[in-house]
């Protein structure tokens, strides 16, 4: 890689990863509402009705939506439109959307309700919320593409204070005697997110020139080639996240799934986080590929990756020590199971952007089945066959420690397949990574605040020294990833990460 052009830039990036951090307090408060208005089982009911609804969207919708990533980038930048991108997409969409019309409208009530421990009354609301998340995936693909990463970072933040609203309400009915059933409060939540996502997808709609008409076969045909061999891999996908739920609810009951619901969704917040580097990277790395070819991926392999990797280490272990404790407090002593769930579950987090950012690489390469066939496919069976043996055993704690082992086993593999495919010497890698896990596995038995506490600030000194010992930083680089209005800060940092 150059030693002075890095293919990121802080400035977007950092606007991402302040919204998604914000966003992060955000979802502990949303969640510990939720808790506290519905109880482990209304909790149990929503998260399995989310469990249904992510089903619908990522095996029938999510994988058109990729296709704008893909080739609504080039369009924009050639011609600042996205009419040929939409127009290869709506007969896509059409497809899903008869599909979707089809399974509601002939799929057997009783037979959705058995497999996803949903009440009868309140397994249609599954449709208003799949179209709640095809929305939002639609207002952040165009945001994206045009690379309004501002209106990206906090366009969530807006869905997350309205549904903080609505609990907010439902919490104050609830204090003055007019509880809501569960079937309500679900009506309310699903039905404030689907209309702030339209509002939204309304605003980012103007300037794009979409219009309807006639797709041009040749792109049809190369966007179907690209898209359709996602479905699978996004089958996989949904069912290495979400399969602790199902088991659970089989083999326990649906108040477990309630009490394993937040643990596991604080967890996928944090790990979500490292998508605000991906969002500033796509399009970036898209158009070098189309410019220098193979040598982007190199660069991304050889030297940001290991920088990112390595960033978001040291930056979590702190997080991650004192997030427990947060956890209790807000969730109230009905969940106080769950917070050992959470224990285990943030091992994860530090190692996260290794996901991300070799992901982002298959995705450029057009290697999305050997990413999301493959890798997650081991991710799936070590996570299924690791629930079924300890879920007996440790209960809720079990499911946890499958669903852990699972993400880090996967973040090795990812990182394993591009340094092999690449032909990428794997000493940097595999190094920050190394690191990652030893900052998540050093806290996973101590439960004490402040032995977790200093824990984590030796983890962090001992994870600086020696990513300066490794030469993970140049001067240049860190020079040129800091935005011209932090320039002031660029000398601590030269300090702290560079060994010269």
């Amino acid at each position: 890689m150059s030693s002075t052009v890095p293919p990121f830039r802080l400035s977007g990036a950092a606007a991402l990863m302040l919204a998604r951090t914000v966003r992060a307090p955000l979802w502990l408060l949303v969640s510990a509402l939720m808790a506290r208005v519905m109880g482990p089982e209304g909790l149990g009911v929503w998260a399995m009705l989310l469990a249904a609804g992510m089903l619908f969207n990522q095996v029938l919708v999510l994988w058109s939506q990729s296709i704008t990533q893909r080739f609504g980038r080039l369009e924009w930048e050639s011609s600042r439109q996205l009419r040929r991108t939409w127009a290869t997409r709506w007969p896509l969409l059409l497809f899903a959307g008869s599909l979707v019309f089809a399974c509601a409208l002939f799929a057997p009530v009783d037979w959705l309700s058995a497999r996803l421990r949903v009440p009868q009354e309140s397994i249609w609301l599954v449709l208003p919320l799949l179209l709640s998340l095809w929305l939002m995936g639609e207002v952040q693909g165009l945001q994206q593409v045009r690379e309004r990463y501002m209106r990206l970072a906090w366009s969530p933040l807006i869905a997350d204070l309205v549904l903080i609203g609505i609990l907010a309400v439902l919490s104050l009915l609830a204090i003055f005697g007019q509880q809501l059933s569960t079937f309500q409060m679900l009506v309310a939540v699903i039905f404030s997110g689907l209309v702030t996502w339209a509002l939204l997808l309304s605003r980012e709609l103007k300037g794009t020139s979409i219009g309807w008409q006639i797709p041009e076969g040749r792109q049809l045909r190369l966007a179907a080639a690209f898209a359709l061999p996602l479905l699978p891999g996004y089958l996989i996908g949904y069912l290495s996240e979400w399969c602790d739920y199902l088991l659970i609810g089989h083999l326990i009951n649906s108040q477990a799934v309630g009490l394993y619901h937040p643990a596991y969704q604080y967890m996928l917040i944090l790990i979500g986080i490292p998508t605000a580097v991906v969002a500033v990277l796509m399009p970036q790395l898209i158009s070098r590929i189309d410019q220098l070819g193979p040598a982007s991926e190199v660069q991304l392999i050889e030297r940001v990756t290991p920088q990112i990797m390595s960033l978001w280490a040291v930056a979590t272990v702190g997080l991650i020590a004192l997030l427990p404790a947060v956890f209790s407090l807000l969730v109230g002593p009905s969940f106080e199971q769950s917070r050992a769930v959470l224990q285990v579950l943030l091992t994860a987090v530090p190692g996260a952007a290794a996901t991300h950012l070799y992901g982002l690489a298959h995705f450029a390469q057009g290697r999305l089945l050997t990413a999301n066939v493959t890798l997650f496919g081991v991710k799936l069976l070590v996570n299924a066959s690791l629930t079924l043996m300890l879920l007996p055993l440790l209960g809720i704690l079990g499911a946890a420690i499958a669903a852990v082992t699972g993400f880090l086993l996967v973040q090795w593999l990812f990182l394993l397949d591009q340094h092999r495919y690449l032909k990428v010497p794997i000493n940097k890698g595999a190094f920050a990574l190394l690191l990652a896990h030893i900052g998540g596995l050093a806290l996973l038995a101590v439960d004490a605040l402040f032995l977790r506490s200093l824990i984590a600030a030796a983890v962090v000194f001992l994870m600086l020294f020696l990513v300066r010992r490794a030469d993970f930083f140049s001067p240049q680089e860190v020079s040129a990833m800091v935005p011209a209005s932090l320039r002031r800060v660029t000398p601590a940092l030269t300090r702290v990460l560079c060994q010269k």
